[in-house]
């Protein structure tokens, strides 16, 4: 659970689309030999939640910001306290307190968030320049909510650009502010790729990375797809990947004999691997799976275990590739 989530060891992460392909995609594989059995039980169309850290180099980035001219330093340490019984303060497992600046910046801290109308009204309060401080109110206002969404949402500004675009504002942000001012960093949720007999001790993530591009000069990146696109097994940071599982919103037939039909374009065939792994290792067939992409050759999923699984009699494949 979230409470006490598992850390899972990164036993490997492989692209699994082609080097010249638009999209990177990544098939990740995590080691739960060392897990209690109970802790991460799961069924096929489960999925495994993620607690994600911040990339290091926008940890320093944040970090150079809100210590410029106050009295904090990366290694300033902190506590929390809650002053009334309906406070309540982040989880030990994401936030081990007392910690240092440094670390609430990379476990807590989500400054990749598309800021909210409030952190701008707050925000304002700290200003020392005039300009910023009328420019910051009239993004809190109703009346500026048109040029908070062209500022912010429609190009995906996160908190963090925002506070290197409000200098006098972000480096005079008292300590015991950034938590009214920052949202924590939430768990992302993926469908498990595997099954736990067919693939004993690990689980298995299809994650496609996020990555796009606005009109903003550096690319837009998922905060969770990144920070495990940028892993190996040999990083100190991969051998603690923060994980639980949770039920899936893929509700199986009582009846184990019963044909399913599946449909799984793209990244969507990750709980139906699970499915069909499921369906093999109890000897059970009647399987149709519909999966699509945009080329057979570039980015199609799992496509010998598919072909295999067929053969075997355990699943009927359909495909459709949008570009061949």
């Amino acid at each position: 659970s979230q409470v006490c989530p598992f850390h899972a060891k990164l036993i490997s992460n492989c692209r699994v689309t082609a080097d010249d392909h638009f999209q990177d995609v990544r098939l990740i594989r995590l080691d739960t030999s060392t897990a209690d059995a109970s802790k991460l039980r799961h069924n096929p169309g489960d999925v495994l939640m993620v607690q994600p850290s911040n990339d290091p180099d926008l940890v320093s980035r944040f970090l150079h910001i809100v210590c410029q001219q106050s009295s904090s330093q990366p290694s300033t340490v902190i506590n929390l306290h809650p002053t009334d019984s309906d406070m309540t303060i982040p989880l030990s497992t994401q936030l081990p307190l007392p910690c240092t600046l440094e670390v609430a910046a990379t476990r807590y801290f989500d400054f990749q968030a598309i800021p909210s109308r409030y952190f701008f009204k707050l925000l304002s309060y700290f200003a020392t320049s005039a300009l910023e401080k009328e420019r910051l109110q009239e993004f809190a206002s109703n009346e500026g909510q048109e040029d908070r969404y062209s500022y912010c949402n429609r190009v995906r500004r996160t908190i963090l650009e925002v506070l290197e675009d409000f200098p006098s504002a972000s480096s005079n942000i008292p300590l015991s502010y950034l938590f009214d001012l920052l949202p924590a960093i939430q768990p992302r949720a993926f469908s498990i790729a595997s099954y736990h007999q067919s693939v004993p001790n690990e689980i298995q993530l299809l994650v496609a990375v996020v990555r796009y591009q606005t009109k903003l000069k550096e690319p837009r990146v998922g905060l969770c797809s990144d920070w495990l696109a940028k892993m190996t097994a040999h990083d100190q940071a991969a051998v603690a990947i923060p994980v639980w599982c949770k039920k899936g919103t893929i509700s199986m037939p009582s009846n184990p004999s019963t044909p399913l039909v599946m449909v799984g374009p793209g990244t969507g065939c990750a709980p139906f691997r699970s499915i069909a792994q499921c369906q093999a290792a109890h000897g059970l067939q009647g399987c149709l799976l519909f999966f699509g992409c945009r080329s057979e050759q570039k980015d199609f999923f799992f496509r010998d275990e598919w072909h295999e699984l067929s053969d075997q009699g355990v699943l009927s494949l359909i495909t459709a590739f949008s570009r061949d």
